[in-house]
């Protein structure tokens, strides 16, 4: 006991020392208000996004950060901010240039989303094949959203790729 009295009271010494008060207290301002801004400002939730490369094999991952809202508008900015595309240039769309969301509800665990008719329009190299971009279009949403366990993904009135 004796010996951390003394170094509480070494502590108590240095401390006395203005320049080393000042830096402590300095430290232990900047660590509270980096904690008090940490609690209060996660405005935002992170998503993961796999897309293809457009000259390897293999899935690539990219990191979005979208608004914190309700679920169904979150998952319905999520599937728009993916048909957008990758960010990273040499990375392939889901589907084509022009994608759009028609619809979109969550019915009892069950997803269904319908595409309009450009996603029928395969361009080359830009974009994944429709069944592909199906495929990561699933893994992306199961991966983001747990509470989802089937994913109905329609292009116009007609099904695809179950």
């Amino acid at each position: 006991m004796s010996t951390v009295k003394k170094v509480i009271e070494n502590l108590v010494k240095t401390m006395k020392n203005t320049r080393i008060f000042i830096v402590t207290v300095l430290l232990a301002s900047i660590s509270i208000l980096s904690i008090i801004l940490w609690f209060t400002g996660n405005s935002k939730n992170r998503y993961v996004l796999n897309f293809e490369h457009m000259n390897k094999e293999g899935l690539y991952v990219e990191t979005r950060f979208l608004p914190k809202v309700d679920a169904e508008a979150s998952l319905r900015m999520f599937i728009d901010d993916m048909l957008l595309g990758p960010v990273g240039d040499r990375y392939r769309l889901l589907f084509p240039r022009g994608t759009k969301v028609l619809s979109c509800f969550v019915n009892d665990k069950t997803l269904y989303v319908t595409l309009s008719e450009e996603a029928l329009y395969i361009d080359g190299n830009e974009s994944s094949e429709n069944k592909e971009g199906a495929e990561i279009f699933r893994k992306n949403v199961f991966r983001n959203f747990r509470n989802i366990d089937i994913i109905n993904l329609y292009i116009g009135s007609r099904k695809i790729y179950e």
